[in-house]
């Protein structure tokens, strides 16, 4: 609902490009002059849909920095996605008609934020999906806030484990990151 929400606000202001960002994204230790570099890069290339952090394990490279994915690929982890109009009008209304549906329904229903976008690529093939490369931000590992709680989140003692996990985690994946980018 929150990019819905985006999305119609956008359709509204008439804005021709939007980043949505999500409240559970890290950036990469780099993330500096590798967004530069990605910036500069999508200023002077036609796209659509842009994800700056992903599940996508592609490594066919449109232009260092960037790769093109084909629109019947889903991607994940919409924590960091740019739009561009037409596809922020296009996912605006196609997220609005998914809510009017069933669930299960063949033109697709009310489903998560990360099958929807891939729903509404799906059904416009001449929309250009990039991907950073090596994403630019990961979706930190946190106790979900849209669903109902996992059993080790409902109870304080396993909950403070769970916390610190996650922590931990966190920490592990973006000493990984790092490392990649010294590379």
């Amino acid at each position: 609902m929150s990019h819905l929400a985006i999305l119609q606000q956008a359709v509204i202001r008439k804005y021709k490009r939007i980043l949505i960002l999500e409240d559970d994204l890290n950036f990469v230790p780099d993330f500096g002059p590798r967004s530069l570099a990605c910036i500069n890069q999508l200023e002077h290339t036609r796209w659509h849909f842009f994800y700056g952090g992903h599940g996508c394990s592609r490594r066919a490279v449109l232009r260092p920095g960037l790769q093109l994915v084909p629109p019947t690929e889903g991607l994940s982890q919409t924590h960091f996605i740019g739009l561009c109009v037409p596809a922020i009008q296009r996912a605006e209304t196609c997220l609005t008609e998914m809510l009017s549906r069933p669930a299960g329904h063949p033109e697709g229903g009310p489903m998560d934020v990360d099958g929807a976008y891939t729903w509404v690529r799906r059904r416009n093939p001449e929309f250009i999906t990039l991907v950073a490369v090596a994403p630019l931000g990961y979706q930190r590992a946190s106790r979900a806030d849209i669903s109902e709680l996992s059993w080790f989140d409902k109870y304080p003692g396993i909950r403070s484990l769970a916390r610190f996990a996650r922590y931990g985690k966190n920490r592990i994946q973006s000493t990984l990151l790092a490392m990649k980018s010294v590379r």
